[in-house]
């Protein structure tokens, strides 16, 4: 079915999502993107977060068909740690890679430790939920902490976003990310500091019927035979699942 002009705008009025869709696709056509692979500008320290550079990493999203890992990927720099020195880090894991673990801990496995330095983790895994969830912790309301310190939420994303730390995107794009998965948003106090720290939290459903929590599809760790509850935990080994 083809659609004139005059009725595709008609559908684009219909919801403002695809009518900010297809804004972002006219501005693709027109804008160059490439400097978001150039190092953050120098900025002052209380500037404010650059939209430009929101609305620049929209487009980007688009460009490659909202699939956000190829977009990290293009990205590379800090968003790869594509920075470090491998070299060096890989040269200080040879000299520990055959020494002796304690009495009763298991050997590290130094090729998957290699790749947990230079991939991240989970280097694999499925994780599914349904849509219903994703709209429904699109629209949770903010806890308490959250609009109680919004002032420090908002000024720790922008400090952190200017590290890389984050990708800042217009919120109506969630609806065109293949797979996504919406985390829970907090903030934490340690100790006596003051100053608030993010956190994002993959682990609590929101209601009974919440399947988007991530962190529930975890295996459970086990031994052949044995299921094991509270595993012991060991240096090295922690993240294999």
């Amino acid at each position: 079915m083809f659609l004139c002009p005059t009725e595709r705008d008609t559908l684009m009025a219909l919801h403002p999502a695809i009518r900010s869709c297809s804004r972002l696709q006219l501005s693709a056509s027109v804008i160059d993107v490439t400097p978001l692979t150039l190092p953050h500008p120098p900025e002052p320290a209380d500037a404010p977060t650059d939209q430009v550079r929101v609305a620049l990493l929209a487009v980007a999203l688009l460009c490659f068909n909202f699939n956000y890992g190829d977009l990290i990927r293009w990205l590379r720099g800090p968003y790869t740690h594509a920075h470090r020195c491998w070299t060096r880090l890989n040269d200080c894991l040879a000299t520990v890679r055959d020494s002796t673990p304690p009495p009763s801990w298991p050997r590290v496995n130094s090729n998957h430790t290699q790749r947990v330095l230079e991939q991240g983790v989970p280097l694999q895994g499925h994780y599914s939920c349904s849509w219903a969830s994703v709209i429904a912790r699109n629209l949770h309301p903010l806890s308490p902490d959250l609009s109680r310190e919004a002032h420090q939420v908002d000024e720790r994303l922008r400090k952190e976003e200017k590290l890389s730390y984050h990708v800042l995107l217009p919120r109506f794009l969630f609806r065109f990310i293949i797979g996504i998965h919406l985390c829970l948003f907090r903030i934490a106090f340690r100790e006596d500091d003051p100053n608030a720290r993010l956190c994002v939290d993959p682990s609590t459903p929101i209601n009974d019927e919440d399947d988007g929590n991530t962190n529930a599809q975890i295996p459970a760790p086990s031994i052949p035979g044995r299921f094991l509850e509270n595993p012991p935990i060991y240096y090295g080994t922690a993240l294999i699942r």
